[in-house]
């Protein structure tokens, strides 16, 4: 190989590599002019506003020569590259595929400070016969399909890469791309990975029969480490692998490939990034139905256009918008099905149903029962206050169900509810097997542990829900405010459970519906024990 000096100046060199993907021969160049060298700058830079970073030590799985070279080029830079520079253009090379070694493919390696560039281009099958077709052809923006910038930097090494064109897996395998950050599309094989009696069985899908056998048509299952075919048969799972990375859990590894069938990741990894700086500040984030924004000004730092999903990003730091509040209250109260995921929390295949929601993250509660509280609205012209104390109801225990940070999404809904409550008129429907109407002088006069236990014999059916408040002919007339507060709220709260251990949800809570006034509502789903009413005071 012939080293041609370009000029003799002495800004820091950039030493520039190129070949034919199917041929032999490697062109080298080392560009000292500040002129051409700060061309090409120009043209990295370019390049770079199109990539995506991954920290080579957590976010790759760059094979042991690639990565030593790479190293090498980067402590010996300014010196020449070397051989290191030849093993490693070759190295990406072998790694590409068919359609991308046809003629006229090109593999450029780039050493300048700091770092190592390797791209793939097209040179449309033109020769490449001077130095100006090298610059302005090879590195043309338009021309590169395949890109990575190994940059040294305070933290580690990082990767910034793209490929325009994701019809083959080959880049991604090179670079080590942890699944989660390919495409769908770009995903490879799924093993499971099997042991019985002894004997230990592998079983192979490509992406889409996985898809079409565990996600679509469902004959095959995939949970809590066991591989369960169509004929009953079941074997123990030790692996799995998704292309080259492998998952010692079935829930690990599902949770990656929902990422990734679903499209998930991008929304995943922006929602760390947001909170990670939200425990430094609290910065006025907003989460829209289609967008995430902060400040008065609304600057976007996201936009929301999954075709699934309705994505969430509201916490406790940031906040649900007023319209997609509005529109997400209304669309439950009038049935409309609505499908929600969270992206601080992991993705559950099987959505959990309140009413015409379905929430795809994991939670634990019946919520069968919590749907029949939802009938109500349903089955029912309950009117407007009703079915906001129903709706706010059900926001509050789910809140205490989902463990994640969309249980404050539900409080965010709940709240919402309470501002649309109306203090005059009456509620409809009438009492039932689950509604219990008390007016405001049957909490007068009494402790809270007395109250706990005239509650308590009124909450005994499988789902209760008693509001205090309401007078004959189902009148709204609401309690005094100053009778209330969280911590009595809580206290009797805490009375009541300690009073009913059969029941698996109790809550107890006060709504305002003037600035002194108030409804109480106590909400209860009773499990199959039995238990001792002993400690109630029976009138002789």
């Amino acid at each position: 190989m012939g080293q041609t000096r370009i000029a003799n100046t002495d800004p820091d060199p950039v030493y520039l590599r190129y070949k034919e993907v199917q041929g032999t021969e490697i062109t080298e160049r080392t560009l000292d002019s500040e002129v051409r060298a700060r061309n090409v700058l120009d043209v990295i830079k370019g390049l770079d506003r199109q990539t995506k970073s991954s920290s080579v030590e957590f976010d790759l799985d760059l094979d042991a020569n690639p990565d030593m070279w790479v190293s090498h080029l980067l402590e010996n830079y300014p010196d020449p590259p070397e051989v290191f520079d030849s093993s490693l253009i070759n190295n990406f090379c072998d790694s590409l595929y068919t359609s991308a070694r046809k003629p006229g493919k090109y593999a450029i390696l780039i050493v300048v400070a700091n770092s190592v560039i390797i791209c793939h281009t097209d040179s449309k099958e033109k020769t490449i016969t001077t130095e100006a077709d090298v610059l302005e052809r090879l590195l043309d923006t338009d021309n590169v399909d395949k890109y990575v910038r190994f940059k040294r930097e305070r933290d580690g090494l990082t990767a910034y890469h793209f490929e325009r064109n994701q019809n083959t897996k080959s880049f991604s395998e090179w670079l080590g791309l942890q699944p989660e950050e390919i495409a769908f599309e770009e995903a490879g094989d799924i093993k499971i990975y099997t042991h019985q009696k002894d004997a230990t069985s592998i079983f192979q899908y490509s992406r889409d029969e996985f898809v079409h056998k565990f996600l679509l048509e469902e004959s095959h299952t995939l949970v809590s480490d066991i591989l369960r075919f169509p004929d009953g048969d079941e074997f123990p799972v030790n692996q799995v692998k998704l292309g080259r990375r492998s998952y010692e859990t079935v829930d690990e590894f599902l949770q990656t490939f929902y990422n990734i069938y679903y499209d998930l990741q991008t929304y995943r990894t922006k929602y760390a990034d947001l909170t990670e700086s939200l425990g430094l500040w609290n910065g006025g984030i907003t989460d829209y139905n289609s967008k995430v924004t902060r400040g008065l000004d609304s600057e976007i730092l996201l936009k929301k256009e999954h075709d699934r999903l309705n994505i969430i990003f509201a916490d406790n730091f940031i906040d649900l918008s007023a319209g997609w509040r509005l529109e997400l209250l209304s669309n439950f109260i009038s049935g409309d099905k609505t499908r929600l995921y969270h992206v601080g929390s992991g993705f559950t295949e099987e959505p959990q149903t309140i009413g015409p929601f379905l929430i795809y993250n994991k939670a634990s509660g019946d919520f069968e029962r919590l749907n029949e509280l939802y009938d109500i609205i349903s089955n029912f012209n309950t009117g407007d206050t009703m079915a906001n104390i129903i709706s706010h109801v059900i926001f509050d225990t789910a809140a205490e169900w989902f463990d994640g940070p969309e249980a404050h999404f539900f409080d965010q809904l709940g709240e919402k509810c309470v501002e649309n409550l109306d203090a005059e008129g009456v509620v409809i429907p009438e009492e039932g097997n689950i509604i219990e109407y008390k007016s405001r002088d049957w909490f007068s006069g009494i402790d809270n542990d007395e109250l706990a236990d005239k509650i308590t014999k009124e909450i005994q059916n499988d789902t209760t829900l008693l509001i205090g408040g309401i007078e004959d002919q189902q009148t709204i007339r609401p309690l005094s405010r100053n009778r209330f507060d969280p911590d009595r709220d809580n206290d009797i709260r805490e009375t009541l459970l300690s009073k009913n251990g059969n029941h698996s949800t109790i809550n107890f809570s006060t709504l305002p519906v003037r600035e002194d006034e108030c409804l109480t509502v106590v909400f209860s789903i009773k499990s199959d024990m039995e238990t001792d009413f002993s400690f109630i005071e029976t009138p002789s």
